[in-house]
């Protein structure tokens, strides 16, 4: 992991320490959250009536300070993040481990809603997990994983939940 930058760098002549600019990277990714328009209304809307999760293939401690600074943390339950998990979505282990976490928890009264169509909507899929794949790009799926719905507004999750 703290190879990147020095390969990148080497790649042009240079040495450099790869843990330090990894660390100044994350550092500045988690400076990234700005919340999508409609987000706190969903949220809001939805964890009244529902439990709802982060599951994420980003790293713990970034995913954790952008949800607290954006103030979107208090909606969620838990987050979790492959990094701590230890596994990275689509593998079927993330979702066994977020299952086992979840008191109460069931497939059919489960939905996982996101961008990635090759770890969100691949990963639930194949753990017979509903999905809905957010597109407000309109994005021509290519790589024919196919979502049980497709939203380009998140507030149109209201009329799936």
């Amino acid at each position: 992991m703290n190879t990147r930058f020095q390969r990148f760098f080497a790649n042009y002549g240079q040495t450099i320490d790869g843990k330090a600019y990894e660390q100044q990277y994350r550092s500045f990714l988690a400076e990234g959250h700005s919340p999508m328009p409609q987000a706190k209304q969903l949220l809001a809307d939805l964890s009244s009536t529902h439990d709802l999760y982060v599951v994420t293939n980003g790293i713990a401690k970034t995913q954790h300070r952008r949800l607290n600074e954006s103030g979107l943390a208090p909606y969620f339950t838990t987050i979790f993040a492959s990094e701590t998990v230890g596994v990275q979505k689509p593998n079927r282990g993330f979702f066994d481990y977020v299952a086992h976490q979840i008191n109460g928890f069931s497939k059919n009264q489960s939905l996982v809603i996101g961008d990635s169509l090759t770890s969100d909507i691949k990963g639930a899929s194949s753990y017979g997990i509903n999905s809905v794949w957010f597109n407000p790009a309109h994005k021509a799926n290519t790589v024919k994983i196919k979502p049980t719905y497709e939203i380009d507004q998140l507030l149109h999750l209201e009329t799936i939940v």
